[in-house]
């Protein structure tokens, strides 16, 4: 990214953002980095959020056959945590925030530094990357408890990747082997008004991944090409409860291991293409979802079966999939009903889920021109909507139940004047056109909402760009997401968490 750019934002809740970038090459070497600053006091009470972000990359091209790259990131953010409400709560006032967040003053802070490294050898055909980071971050979380969490997490990889021709065909081969292992220093303290008091426990955690995949791509003819691959992994889960209490979940060492199949087909036509694959997945509890007192010992594993095309055709162009997975002991996490903490949550395996939906994403020209074409003046309808049907299958306690936390349906779009000179305008629009539970019992649920909006700005690739953005401008008072529990009973819960209120936002960037 060559060249230079300053962006400022501002808007409703007192938001403002500035960002500074700068990026330049010379010779065989080159830069970028971006400084960030953001804060905002919230739509709601006790939301106010204070965010810096640094990061950087340096590139050294050594030789024709080797170069590296160094990458920094540097993060401190501050963020209070408002809290879930009742539905007659949020639609009473969407503003306020629940009182136990206020008198323990919760909140998420941390501090994030990561340096990473990527070099590449090639010879021929043949190429070699080699990938090593190392990640620090210092979390501060009170909630219901003051979580204190240190941790430093180190990864080491290399990937193989070859070109030659297989069987006279085109052929990509690639190959790779990850190790990665994280230590944290986890404790907990009683939360006296946001700060620390007794040490409730302290424990000390290391996981350790090692992963390998193969992959190979061949050229099929006639467009197709073929697919396979395997992933195998080795996971291990080390605790150690070195204060507080000791129940027999306390310290472990555990270990997972799997090997996951894929297998996919692809065509490639001039414009467009279509693809299918399965693909087996799998994912070892964290330390979050095997230390709980409700314990999850078992990895949850998938098969996943997917089609799709993406493409373009005159005036319209789309990228749409479907997908089907059958899911082994899914780990679902839920906040836990009394006698258990106030806002104390725990892991379950459910025994068999299915994950079926669709996935689309589409524009098109009302004007008809061509996207291959460069007009003055495109009116472009673009829409994503995403359709996803999570069930618990046949389950003892759920029957065929939606899994709760997602509306099934959710719809964004845009109608936008647009000018070969940058220029924009048009309305916006997002829209969840059914009620989603908050419970795995299907006795409560968020309602349905519609939210419309409007930009208009000019974007240039140099000089200055700017935007003028209004959002909900209807004001609507609705759930932009929830909390999920096992069973509300058919009763209003605190497990509502307002969407912002109507909003205008503005910025200008300044690229050279």
């Amino acid at each position: 990214a060559p060249g230079y750019s300053m962006r400022l934002e501002g808007g409703s809740y007192d938001y403002l953002r500035a960002r500074l970038a700068a990026g330049l090459s010379e010779g065989n070497f080159d830069v970028y980095a971006t400084l960030s600053e953001q804060y905002q006091g919230g739509f709601r009470d006790h939301s106010e959020q204070n965010n810096q972000r640094v990061f950087a990359n340096f590139g050294w091209q050594i030789n024709d056959s080797v170069e590296t790259r160094l990458f920094v990131t540097g993060i401190n953010t501050e963020s209070e945590l408002p809290g879930n409400l009742t539905k007659e709560l949020m639609e009473d006032d969407p503003r306020q925030a629940a009182a136990a967040n206020i008198t323990g003053d919760q909140k998420r802070d941390f501090e994030l530094f990561r340096i990473a490294s990527k070099t590449t050898v090639t010879n021929g055909n043949n190429q070699w990357d080699f990938t090593a980071a190392w990640t620090y971050k210092d979390l501060n979380h009170p909630i219901f408890q003051v979580i204190d969490q240190n941790s430093n997490d180190g990864l080491l990889g290399i990937t193989f990747t070859n070109t030659d021709d297989l069987f006279q065909r085109d052929h990509r081969f690639r190959a790779g082997l990850l190790y990665a292992r994280g230590e944290t220093k986890a404790a907990n303290f009683q939360n006296v008004g946001g700060q620390r008091g007794a040490l409730v426990q302290k424990d000390e955690q290391t996981a350790t991944n090692l992963e390998a995949f193969v992959e190979s791509q061949l050229s099929l003819g006639y467009g197709f090409t073929g697919i396979l691959g395997l992933a195998a992994s080795h996971n291990e889960r080390e605790n150690d409860r070195v204060f507080g209490p000791t129940p027999a979940n306390s310290s472990y060492d555990r270990d997972y291991d799997n090997l996951s199949p894929k297998i996919g087909l692809r065509w490639d036509a001039p414009t467009f293409q279509v693809y299918a694959n399965y693909s087996g997945s799998y994912e070892p509890p964290s330390f979050s979802e095997s230390g709980t007192n409700v314990i999850a010992n078992k990895e949850q594993t998938a098969d996943s079966f997917e089609i799709g095309t993406r493409g373009s055709y005159e005036a319209f162009r789309w990228d749409a999939s479907l997908y089907y997975a059958k899911i082994d002991d899914e780990l679902l996490t839920v906040q836990l009903p009394p006698p258990a903490a106030i806002g104390a949550t725990g892991t379950i395996n459910a025994d068999r889920t299915i994950h079926r939906g669709i996935e689309l994403a589409g524009e098109y020209d009302l004007l008809g021109t061509s996207w291959e074409d460069v007009p003055e003046n495109r009116l472009v309808f673009r829409t994503a909507w995403t359709y996803g049907d999570f069930r618990f299958d046949d389950d003892d306690t759920y029957g065929d139940n939606r899994i709760a936390g997602l509306p099934p349906h959710l719809i964004r779009g845009e109608l936008t004047w647009e000018t070969s000179t940058g220029w924009y305008v048009g309305p916006t629009f997002e829209w969840v056109p059914v009620k989603a539970y908050i419970d795995h019992q299907n006795t409560f649920s968020a309602d349905s909402y519609a939210l419309l909006g409007f930009k208009f700005g000019k974007r240039v690739p140099e000089g200055i760009s700017w935007f003028i953005e209004a959002r909900n401008l209807t004001n609507e008072t609705y759930a932009a997401t929830t909390g999920v529990i096992e069973n509300a009973g058919g009763a209003d819960q605190a497990q509502f968490l307002p969407g912002d209120g109507r909003s205008v936002f503005a910025g200008i960037e300044w690229k050279w």
